[in-house]
């Protein structure tokens, strides 16, 4: 390659040869079969060279993207003297440069800045195949791996098979070179020459580190950032759901850390999420977001949507109907769900063994099938249990149908305001009283909370109908069952799935904690990416091309437009970006703040927050200053280190015994500055044993909040308490030392108002005091881990 592309000076130094200069990738020589002389280690180990000459080989025409240069073409100024290490997946090669001149402002550019690379049409821009950081580039495979969030996408992750895919072909490399070595050794042995020494070949580029990989990753979205808000911003809707979560808003840190309470989402009836804002409260704060979504709809010139599902707000002149108050037409509607969650509240406890017979029965009440749809399933099931062998009654037939079948090929429409309201009384009914008693003689319904609910819960009954004319329904296709075809169909009813969306966006930000420049930039790109896979889904079922992308798409379909007179790819161009705030942008709206820019965010997180590339060669077992060192003292009676933080937390909650759910400012800042210095160890939350499982695990209907009424949960704990092993190897080590100082606070039993009462009664007693205490403040729960389960007398007399 030296050869081709360089030339020696009358002073014997090598410079480029432009005349040669007719491609982009040049690379090694190979390294040839037979060996006649001493393999040379750099033969084995070259790696190729990216010449990024775009005005050179494409004659193409480039302006300076100076703002005072008023476009001024740029001429070419020789190559840049310096050249740029690029990991890819398997190997690293370097990119080499021109240099490009400025006339009018005197000022030289490099050809690999983004300024340049996109005055490219797409055709050329593409080929430029890295992201340059301050000292180092990343492979835009790399950068693809990175791309989609989620679980098991982690930049640790991906860097680790960087580090083996890397290692494999360095190791391959020696292999071969050693190899060479040994056949030239054993040659020269035989011919009785002076034995040949042999170079040692050279040491495997290092990877960097996960953190440069995120950065790498940030820097990708912020260059597509105006693409991403328009793919997002584009998309609208007949039937809309809003719905909010808090989860997310946790993730927050820096200078936001603590100003935003709940991400609201706003989705279409495809899964497809339109708007997506961080606010500190819900209700009045979300005036610009609706004003946003009429405005949007207005200058597209698309029809307003017909039904909003919300979990709240939704009869009656509520604040949010005043807000869609210019869409006079649109039903805001409960979501059903939330509405039988509400019932669920009249219940004892969700542990209780009718709890799930209840709810499901609650159900029917509101909803029944298309007699159609659910005949024509009932026909394709019975030819299906006949083709193998079986006579089929009406019962095997109901059998043999599961749910998911009953979802997919059934729709299901609501049954009216007064069938409702009486079938809802009669289940009430049914189950209230002794009827509803289970084994230990625990009532399912707490029969004045119930009543209370069916009070105020009847006038949403008419709120959870159906509109009327309204299609809910989407035909997605049909599938052959039993020699039968039956149609498959998408509901969009109800706001269900934009909560399960809420898991997804909190994987959408790495970690537990991120600034909100990167936060911005994560959020944005799983959101661009989530509404793709829900328009791919609800479009086609065939196989196309699998790319985000949406600047290369609308250039394919534009090119073959052009020359084949047709598209090739089934995709829809977004429209211009509207200006609408999402995300972070919407909070600093609201508080008057301003995001900075985010370029410089990255750049300054490349130089302060990021040193990778500073040390480079830094070993992975280096000591970081920022963790705080463990005396030789602090193993606990488990031998592992850390203990001493523990004792400290617990001597500081012992103070906490005589306390009346007061904590002031400065302990919750001293708990939250304890529980930091605590080691991962005891950070991390406690799995208990299983010890009762009499609620439903799985199923619509599972236990997912704890209902407790007066006197049932603890009997049951007593009951099963008296018949289990000692809880205490479940425990953390804080709950242990803090029952040790408890302990001995009261070596004996005390006197109390006459009475005497046992030293383990006083212990629970003041332990239960100090965890209302912390469970109580909303800050200790959200900051920390700190797990202080509830116990009785008999656990702690049995530790």
């Amino acid at each position: 390659m030296s050869k081709a592309l360089f030339r020696w000076t009358a002073q014997g130094h090598p410079e480029l040869d432009f005349s040669r200069v007719d491609r982009l990738w040049w690379y090694p020589p190979q390294v040839p079969f037979q060996i006649t002389n001493v393999p040379q280690p750099e033969h084995y180990f070259g790696s190729p060279l990216l010449l990024w000459m775009p005005r050179k080989l494409w004659k193409v025409k480039l302006v300076c993207p100076h703002s005072d240069c008023h476009k001024e073409l740029l001429t070419s100024a020789g190559i840049h003297q310096r050249i740029r290490q690029v990991i890819s997946l398997e190997i690293t090669y370097f990119v080499a440069s021109e240099y490009l001149f400025c006339k009018r402002c005197k000022r030289k550019v490099i050809s690999w800045s983004h300024d340049i690379v996109s005055q490219l049409d797409v055709g050329h821009r593409v080929q430029f195949p890295c992201i340059l950081t301050s000292k180092l580039a990343c492979d835009l495979r790399v950068v693809t791996l990175m791309r989609q969030r989620g679980l098991g996408n982690s930049s640790s992750q991906i860097r680790r098979k960087l580090q083996e895919s890397h290692s494999e072909v360095w190791l391959k490399k020696t292999v071969q070179y050693l190899t060479d070595c040994i056949s030239l050794a054993m040659a020269v042995k035989r011919s009785l020459i002076n034995p040949v020494t042999f170079s040692p070949p050279p040491p495997m580029p290092t990877v960097p580190k996960h953190r440069w990989l995120m950065q790498v990753y940030a820097q990708d979205v912020l260059q597509r950032l105006t693409e991403i808000k328009a793919a997002v911003t584009s998309i609208y809707g007949r039937i809309l759901k809003m719905d909010s979560t808090k989860k997310v808003a946790r993730k927050l840190a820096g200078r936001s850390f603590g100003t935003a309470t709940w991400a609201t989402n706003v989705g279409n009836e495809h899964g497809q999420v339109i708007m997506s804002v961080h606010t500190a409260s819900e209700g009045f704060g979300l005036g610009p977001m609706v004003e946003g979504l009429i405005k949007r709809y207005a200058v597209a010139g698309v029809p307003p949507p017909e039904v909003l599902y919300v979990d709240r707000d939704c009869c009656g002149n509520t604040l949010l109907r005043r807000m869609f108050r210019k869409w006079k037409d649109l039903n805001i509607r409960l979501d059903i769900w939330h509405f039988m969650r509400r019932f669920s509240v009249g219940c004892t406890t969700d542990s209780h063994q009718l709890y799930a017979s209840f709810m499901s029965r609650l159900s029917r009440c509101l909803f029944m099938w298309d007699e159609e749809d659910l005949t024509a399933l009932k026909i394709a099931k019975r030819s299906e249990l006949a083709g193998n062998l079986i006579n089929p009654t009406e019962a095997d037939v109901l059998k043999s149908i599961s749910r998911s079948e009953l979802a997919l090929h059934c729709r299901r429409t609501t049954r009216g305001s007064q069938e409702t309201l009486a079938l809802i009384r009669n289940l009430i009914q049914a189950f209230d009283g002794d009827n509803g008693r289970d084994t230990l003689g625990v009532p399912l319904i707490n029969s004045a909370r119930m009543s209370e609910i069916m009070a105020s819960q009847a006038k949403h009954v008419a709120c959870i109908q159906d509109p009327p004319g309204i299609q809910l329904y989407t035909r997605t296709g049909t599938i052959l069952k039993g020699e039968h075809r039956l149609p498959t169909y998408r509901c969009a009813r109800g706001s269900t799935s934009l909560e399960s969306f809420h898991l997804h966006l909190n994987r959408f930000i790495p970690g537990t904690l991120a600034s909100d420049v990167f936060f911005q930039a994560y959020l944005l790109d799983g959101l661009a990416r989530w509404n793709e896979d829900r328009a791919v889904a609800a479009t086609t079922d065939d196989q196309q091309p699998c790319s985000y992308n949406h600047l290369l798409r609308h250039a394919a379909n534009s090119l073959s437009g052009e020359v084949l007179g047709k598209e090739i790819v089934p995709y829809t161009e977004p429209r211009k970006y509207t200006g609408e705030l999402l995300g972070v942008e919407y909070l600093y709206h609201q508080t008057g703040k301003i995001l900075q820019d985010y370029r410089k965010a990255v750049e300054e997180s490349e130089t302060t927050d990021l040193e990778i590339e500073e040390r480079f060669h830094e070993p992975e077992d280096c000591e970081d200053i920022t963790v705080p060192t463990l005396e030789p003292d602090s193993v606990g009676p488990d031998n592992i280190e850390g203990y001493g933080a523990v004792q400290e937390l617990a001597s500081f909650l012992v103070g906490f015994r005589d306390r009346n759910l007061v904590v002031t400012e400065d302990e919750v800042n001293h708990i939250i500055s304890l529980w930091q210095s605590l080691s991962d160890y005891d950070k991390c939350k406690t799995v208990y044993s299983k010890r009762h499982q009499a609620h439903l695990k799985q199923g619509r209907f599972r236990a997912t909040k704890k209902i407790v009424a007066p006197g049932v949960e603890s009997t049951r704990r007593c009951f099963i308490g008296a018949h289990s092993p000692a809880q205490w190897p479940d425990c953390n080590r804080l709950v242990e030392a803090l029952f040790v100082r408890l302990c001995a606070l009261y070596p004996n039993a005390v006197r109390c108002e006459g009475k005497k009462i046992s030293r383990f009664t006083m212990v629970v007693r003041m332990y239960k005091t100090i965890r209302e205490c912390i469970v109580s403040n909303a800050r200790i729960m959200s900051e920390t881990t700190i797990q202080l389960p509830e116990v009785n007398a008999a656990t702690v007399t049995q530790w």
